[in-house]
């Protein structure tokens, strides 16, 4: 994309990059092996990892027309011939049709994932930004850490992120088994270790829920939305592994694509937030349409990164996560678009269908209901316990939560 020469804002994107590998299969399905021509199956590929994480930021920074802005993040050579893994980490997932009926009533089909089948990490992770090397001062520094290589590898890492430099930094961080089994936690490893000592005070980290249970997190599932709360703030605040993620400025907790957890530190007691959908609970919303996609937290991520491009120390995330929940749902229910220009057929990221929750600048106003839900919140007033044996983390239970209704502001349509 072209961007204006005279950008005053700069913004970094870096981290793991990946080559997905999408095998989109079409036709006639069977469990029995035996070969069919009415089975097929194309292959295409797609930046992924970083690369399509910082192409999702330069296209939100133009569609909300934030001016003076660059976007400096890696990309993958688009005639790239290498074989997968190779010199790049690749990923692999099926795709299927799935059905969806759109506004007239008609059928369609919708391009999703039904089958993960994991990554191939490469002994290199470095890769070069098409614009040349970014800049050493800048005001964001997004970081994509999907537990591939590039958090132990500090020549890779940005010159904004050294010690004394002073932008906000985005880190979206993932937890990683290896193929012996072994767990590569979050705040873990070199980077995290980098960024926890020096940056800190400006630090907002990104994460899955899934990946804090995997941290030994008791972290409880479809019971209720105040529950899962209670259980966050309570493990950030009093878990030792998770300790040094609660040094943070913030931390934003994906729950599904109806909840957002946000923890802020404060000087005192720290603002433990959730974000949620009252009509809905846990994973429902995603069950009701099967499949998944690639780059729900890319979504989330892009919001976030708007929010610290124009107001970092305002601490209303309402709108943000507005924006990154209407986004990433857009996304499961458009799917990826097929492209049938070229013989082997291209699934490419939908950024035009997803685009309008990041352009949102108020709150929405509607019903409550199953395409149109409103955000509830509830804050834990929550700190550490004192010392002694008989102390126990001061957290209201889920009756003595003040709730707050945002007006009846709905996530924007999502079909």
């Amino acid at each position: 994309m072209a961007q204006s020469a005279q950008a005053t804002h700069h913004v970094v994107v870096a981290g793991d990059v990946t080559v997905d590998w999408n095998l989109a299969r079409s036709g006639e399905q069977s469990a029995y092996a035996y070969w069919s021509s009415g089975r097929q199956t194309k292959a295409s590929r797609q930046a992924g990892g970083a690369a399509l994480l910082g192409a999702v930021v330069e296209r939100m920074v133009r569609d909300c027309f934030l001016p003076g802005v660059k976007v400096w993040h890696p990309g993958v050579d688009p005639n790239y011939q290498g074989r997968p893994g190779e010199d790049c980490c690749a990923s692999f997932s099926v795709w299927a049709k799935f059905p969806k009926t759109d506004r007239q009533g008609e059928p369609r089909a919708i391009w999703r994932v039904e089958e993960y089948l994991g990554a191939d990490p490469a002994a290199a992770v470095t890769r070069k930004h098409p614009d040349g090397a970014p800049p050493e001062g800048c005001d964001l520094v997004i970081l994509d850490d999907a537990g591939l290589g590039f958090c132990e590898q500090p020549a890779a890492w940005p010159a904004a992120i050294a010690p004394g430099a002073s932008p906000w930094i985005l880190l979206k961080m993932s937890a990683w088994q290896n193929d012996q089994g072994a767990f590569r936690h979050l705040a873990t490893g070199s980077l995290f270790d980098h960024l926890h000592q020096h940056h800190a005070d400006r630090l907002v980290v990104l994460v899955n829920a899934n990946d804090l249970r995997l941290r030994d997190a008791g972290v409880s599932r479809d019971i209720s939305w105040e529950q899962t709360a209670q259980d966050l703030a309570h493990e950030l605040l009093n878990n030792p592994s998770l300790a040094r993620l609660a040094d943070c400025a913030h931390v934003v907790v994906r729950l599904s694509a109806a909840g957002v957890f946000l923890y802020s530190r404060n000087a005192g007691a720290p603002d433990c937030l959730l974000f949620y959908d009252p009509a809905e609970m846990g994973d429902s919303w995603e069950r009701r349409y099967p499949g998944g996609v690639i780059g729900y937290t890319v979504c989330l991520a892009a919001a976030l990164a708007r929010h610290l491009l124009q107001k970092p120390a305002d601490r209303d995330w309402k709108i943000t996560i507005q924006r990154g929940i209407g986004a990433l749902r857009k996304l499961h229910l458009q799917g990826y678009k097929y492209v049938s220009g070229s013989p082997q057929g291209v699934l490419e990221f939908p950024y035009d269908d997803v685009r309008r929750p990041f352009r949102r600048t108020t709150p929405g106003r509607g019903p409550s209901c199953a395409k149109h839900p409103s955000l509830w919140t509830a804050q834990a007033a929550a700190r550490r316990p004192a010392p002694g044996p008989s102390s126990a983390p001061a957290i209201r239970t889920p009756s003595a939560w003040p709730r707050k209704w945002f007006g009846k502001a709905p996530i924007w349509p999502c079909a």
